[in-house]
């Protein structure tokens, strides 16, 4: 089974570490990754996405625009694959990741998402200041976040004064010194089961 966790948080609260670090404790240990990547900015009104994630007038950019279905770029042991009328959900475009994943035989053992607040996963926020912790609170509170999971503590707020503020509204909270356990409480934790992209809750 996949582990299927997002890391979400305010702007430059530290989710691209925290993923870093998820992810190569899962590597070292011999587990495999995905990463999924969820783009805010692309979503507002008018947005062209494929302009903010790759570069004009590129092989790629001019299949795209003539209406290929998907186009990739690959090399040097890398791709990346776009599909230009992708317009799902972050729950659906987890599921078709999987499936295009596992279908080239690839073993997943966790999908990363990063950003996707607004999605029923289970969180785990990054918070970097005692003003990040006030911000999550507030959204607990007025409902407007659900289904955090836990909370990572970055280099400007202790994991105390995050339990402080959080009191009761968070169940887990982690530092930089807890990475290991925290990988291993994701990597065991029954609730965090995915089935192609869904939840076996």
């Amino acid at each position: 089974m996949t582990v299927g966790i997002a890391v979400m948080g305010r702007q430059n609260s530290g989710k691209t570490y925290w993923v870093e670090r998820i992810v190569a404790r899962w590597r070292a240990q011999g587990l495999r990754a995905a990463v999924l990547k969820h783009d805010g900015h692309a979503d507002g009104p008018g947005a062209q996405v494929l302009r903010l994630w790759q570069k004009a007038g590129s092989d790629t950019d001019r299949a795209v625009s003539a209406g290929a279905a998907a186009a990739a770029v690959f090399g040097g042991g890398a791709m990346m694959l776009m599909w230009p009328e992708a317009d799902e959900a972050v729950e659906a475009a987890a599921q078709r990741l999987l499936k295009v994943l596992c279908a080239g035989g690839e073993r997943i053992d966790a999908v990363i998402l990063e950003g996707g607040k607004s999605t029923m996963w289970p969180k785990l926020v990054a918070l970097r200041t005692l003003d990040d912790a006030v911000w999550l609170r507030n959204g607990l509170a007025g409902g407007v976040l659900r289904n955090v999971w836990g909370v990572l503590c970055g280099d400007g707020l202790s994991k105390g004064e995050a339990a402080r503020c959080l009191a009761g509204l968070v169940p887990r909270v982690y530092d930089e010194h807890d990475v290991a356990e925290l990988c291993e409480k994701l990597r065991t934790d029954p609730h965090l089961r995915l089935r192609t992209g869904v939840w076996t809750q």
